[in-house]
């Protein structure tokens, strides 16, 4: 996450400021610009992580965005003042349909002119486990996904090896 505990996303549409809670959610206070345009209006984001123990692994980004928006605890109408103000357990990434492109945790903001469909305001939010993936990593494919750290990390104590194992994944992107 960002070092800041504050961040603000603007456009012709949206004024809010994310704040970065001690608990892990986010707070999102702000105002939807000229609101009497707008018949609806809401606020939303993915499920957060699942931590789960099992083979597939904890924290990894949704499968499709039906899973990620699936009973979703965050979101909330907003109502004709235009006022934002809502706490969000921090959402988890999800994959688009090609299953490779990764969407990063994010708040949406759902606006409706009268007569119109919807269109959606996008604030990406920082990825707190941007190695996390469900398949290989774009710029990997094939064993070697696996296996090149082999070659990186040298033989050593159980906690030397763990460190260099970690620092391999931060610097050549490693599994």
């Amino acid at each position: 996450m960002s070092g800041a505990n504050k961040t603000t996303y603007k456009n012709e549409y949206v004024q809010c400021d994310v704040e970065f809670l001690m608990s892990g959610n986010i707070r999102i206070t702000g105002r939807v610009a000229n609101p009497t345009s707008f018949v609806q209006m809401s606020i939303f984001a993915a499920k957060q992580v699942d931590r789960m123990m099992n083979y597939s692994g904890s924290g990894l980004p949704f499968p499709c965005a039906a899973v990620a928006f699936d009973n979703s605890p965050n979101n909330k109408v907003i109502d004709k003042s235009g006022l934002i103000d809502a706490e969000f357990k921090y959402p988890n990434g999800y994959y688009l349909s090609d299953a490779k492109e990764k969407v990063p945790p994010s708040i949406f903001i759902s606006l409706t002119e009268p007569g119109k469909k919807p269109f959606y305001v996008h604030f990406k939010l920082p990825d707190p486990l941007p190695l996390r993936t469900l398949g290989y990593r774009p710029n990997h494919q094939g064993p070697l996904y696996y296996a090149m750290k082999e070659g990186l990390v040298p033989i050593a104590s159980a906690q030397d090896t763990m460190m260099n194992y970690a620092a391999a994944k931060v610097m050549y992107d490693l599994a």
